[in-house]
């Protein structure tokens, strides 16, 4: 469930907004983010990583490369295909995000990139809720800004909103973190959307 691409895309869309799609159609991956985010990961002291909304795992195999334990899940029904050719068999599942949901463990960071601005708005707290019960220390999260073109864009967000959001709840932003990712980031709607969050309790 990212990018931001202005073509047709050939796939369905179902009414929470999860892709259907046995292709790679419409999905981006940002290396040099990627890099990025595990630099700010080590220096957090994370280990274990959960990518929620991941499309075909890119970000998990990047992660997985760097050292991390990292896992991902996705509302589309083909994400164990789709991600079977680029990480380890199994680290990429289906699930429905914006229904509540426990997998009975918190990992260390919860990553979400440009998810939440494909998540009708009567889902939008049960998602968020989501990725706050799985995370021990932090999340980071890119969600798209009112504006941002692309396919099945229903839930735009100013960062405001989305920091207002996670500071209610507890979270506390990271204004170097997420201004290290913006300037590492070489696909441009993560410039003006990622933000990394640390919660105010972590054990």
């Amino acid at each position: 469930m990212q990018g931001e691409n202005l073509l047709i895309m050939e796939f369905k869309i179902d009414e929470r907004g999860s892709w259907i799609s046995d292709s790679l159609e419409g999905h981006c991956f940002d290396p040099s983010l990627c890099r990025a985010i595990g630099s700010v990961l080590k220096h957090e002291g994370a280990n274990t990583i959960v990518d929620l909304g991941c499309g075909p795992g890119w970000y998990v195999r990047g992660l997985c490369d760097l050292g991390f334990d990292a896992c991902g899940y996705d509302g589309n029904p083909y994400t164990a295909s789709i991600s079977a050719d680029i990480v380890e068999n199994g680290r990429c599942k289906t699930l429905e995000l914006t229904v509540p949901f426990d997998l009975q463990v918190r990992y260390d960071y919860v990553l979400s990139l440009e998810v939440g601005e494909h998540i009708p708005i009567q889902f939008e707290d049960l998602f968020i809720g989501n990725l706050l019960r799985h995370s021990k220390k932090g999340l980071i999260i890119s969600w798209g800004i009112v504006g941002q073109n692309g396919t099945g864009h229903v839930n735009c967000r100013d960062n405001d909103y989305i920091i207002d959001k996670m500071t209610s709840k507890g979270a506390v932003l990271d204004y170097t973190a997420s201004n290290y990712l913006r300037n590492k980031a070489s696909l441009s709607w993560f410039c003006n959307s990622i933000m990394v969050f640390n919660l105010s309790s972590k054990d």
